[in-house]
């Protein structure tokens, strides 16, 4: 209501909806005239404290600008830019926080009141590993120093994971390592001992107020150490590994891959290095350490294939002894004994006549037959040579051939001659009569007056064969003549018993000569005839 008129007049003070005559008394006319109510208006104010940004304000899509009237009831909307690395901390409405909005935008819905709308920024709180980030390799057990930096974290802890292989499995997930390091940029740790080999191996660390997190930006691989090769088996196939022990060449296959056969006292591996990777010139009886390789199986054989290995030996001239078996240990734990030197004995041959290359030969023990392989041309002196036809022992490296227990003998050294007989035994160079090489017993008579013992020679059947002669220490007394076969555990022993003849009591003369005739003895009358030429002068009679 804008006005209202009785009979023209204007009604003063009343712009209400009524109007009464309160008591008539006269004609009346009454009128009323409307106004457009004028809208009510608010001042909207608005800013960013501290800076960091800017803010800006729309009504129905229109910008206005801080100070600016506002119809009541519109609806208000805030939008908030942040400078690069900021954020909004908080939007505050006549000085009250807003709650749970740290938004870019914030609206009035509906302009009840005049108002003041800030917002806040704050530094977005970061993080960035700066080491390792990618592309690294280490040995387990390395100490490393991981490296970051961190911006508006204040004084949050940071907590550090490993993206990591999930035993010898190809299942890798996050593992926490540590739940809360202090925020100093960098941190020394020491990757386990005990972990597997792997090319995507990630870091991550996490603030543990703000949730910023940053990973590696690319993976980095972990080489598995090993300190013996029953360890460094026990890896898997493709697991690159490192050898940090001695192991010991025990042969070198020169013809085949440059293969190699190392072994130390937990076990045995065969080096396969196609390439050459292994520089240098080695021998049997070196030592090999810091070998790094990745494993494979071939046959059922497991082989290392190494990387490039430039060092020298650790030692050289080594012996290694085979390890003593027989068939059923051998055969029931081939995998324990694999690549390494053994020995079983009392085995034969059940072929005859030279050996092939690369040909499986079986071998018996008596009652369980053994496969024997020999290696190429040229890489044994046992290719081309006489199948033993006795029974021998025999050094070998254990193998198989996809589950067939398998031997290889390096060279005819390995095969061990059990024969410690004699070929021939001799008393002051003249061989004792009924001399032979079964029979170990010989009586010697000397000559009566015999002071000094005889010389006793002798010949080995086998030359691999070795003996020790013990000299009688006086007479009578017995000469010995002990031998010991090629594989060190047979022995036989030759005797000869010298013995003296007793003194001759015979009182006759026997023969008798004067001036070269021999004289007529007779024994019983005790005479002595003798005729000689005419002339003989004979001044002195010399028996003979």
């Amino acid at each position: 209501v804008k006005e209202w008129k009785y009979n023209g007049t204007p009604v003063s003070d009343n712009k209400t909806n009524t109007y009464t005559i309160n008591s008539l008394s006269e004609n009346a006319n009454v009128t009323v005239e409307f106004e457009v109510i004028p809208a009510t208006k608010y001042v909207v104010n608005f800013s960013v404290v501290n800076g960091n940004g800017s803010v800006t304000a729309e009504v129905n899509a229109t910008p206005i600008n801080s100070g600016d009237q506002v119809t009541e009831g519109s609806s208000v909307e805030f939008t908030a830019t942040p400078n690069a690395g900021y954020r909004v901390k908080e939007w505050k409405y006549n000085g009250t926080p807003v709650a749970d909005n740290k938004t870019n935008a914030y609206t009035i819905s509906s302009l009840s009141e005049n108002a003041t709308v800030t917002v806040e920024f704050e530094g977005i709180p970061s993080i960035t590993i700066t080491y390792p980030n990618g592309g690294e390799t280490y040995y387990a057990g390395d100490e490393i120093t991981i490296t970051w930096t961190s911006a508006n974290m204040d004084a949050e802890t940071i907590k550090y994971e490993a993206y990591v292989r999930q035993g010898l499995t190809t299942t890798w997930d996050w593992l926490e390592l540590v739940p809360a390091l202090p925020n100093t940029g960098s941190f020394n740790f020491t990757i386990p001992a005990d972990a597997k080999y792997g090319a995507q191996y990630k870091i991550r660390l996490t603030g543990n107020t703000s949730g910023v997190s940053d990973e590696s930006d690319a993976p980095f691989t972990i080489i598995a150490v090993a300190s013996d090769i029953e360890t460094l088996k026990l890896n898997a196939d493709k697991d690159t590994v490192k050898l940090t022990g001695e192991a010991l060449i025990s042969f070198i296959r020169t013809a085949n891959r440059n293969q190699k056969y190392i072994q130390d006292n937990t076990g045995g591996i065969l080096i396969d290095d196609p390439t050459a990777k292994i520089l240098g010139t080695w021998n049997v009886g070196d030592g090999m350490t810091n070998l790094v390789g990745s494993l494979t199986t071939y046959t059922g054989i497991r082989e290392l294939v190494p990387l490039d290995y430039n060092l020298p030996p650790s030692s050289t001239g080594n012996s290694i002894v085979p390890i003593l078996l027989d068939y059923t240990t051998f055969v029931n734990n081939k995998d324990l004994y694999e690549s390494r030197l053994i020995r079983i004995n009392n085995l034969r041959f059940t072929s005859s006549g030279t050996f092939n290359a690369a040909t499986n030969y079986n071998v018996t023990d008596g009652t369980n037959t053994l496969q024997f392989r020999t290696f190429k041309a040229g890489e044994s002196d046992i290719v081309g040579s006489q199948i033993p036809a006795n029974t021998i022992d025999i050094i070998a490296i254990a193998g198989e051939y996809n589950g067939t227990p398998q031997i290889y003998s390096r060279t005819l050294e390995d095969f061990l001659s059990k024969d410690a007989t004699l070929s021939d035994l001799k008393v002051d160079g003249v061989t004792v009569t009924g001399f032979d090489p079964a029979t170990l017993t010989y009586n010697v008579e000397l000559p009566y007056g015999t002071t000094t013992v005889p010389t006793v020679t002798y010949t080995l059947t086998d030359a691999k064969a070795s003996a020790i002669k013990t000299d009688a220490a006086a007479l009578p007394g017995a000469t010995t003549v002990a031998v010991t076969a090629q594989d060190g555990y047979t022995t036989l022993t030759y005797t000869i018993n010298f013995t003296i003849a007793a003194p001759n009591t015979e009182a006759n003369i026997l023969t008798y000569t004067v001036a070269g005739v021999n004289a007529t003895i007779d024994n019983v009358n005790h005479t002595i005839t003798a005729t000689v030429p005419y002339s003989t002068d004979i001044t002195n009679l010399v028996a003979t």
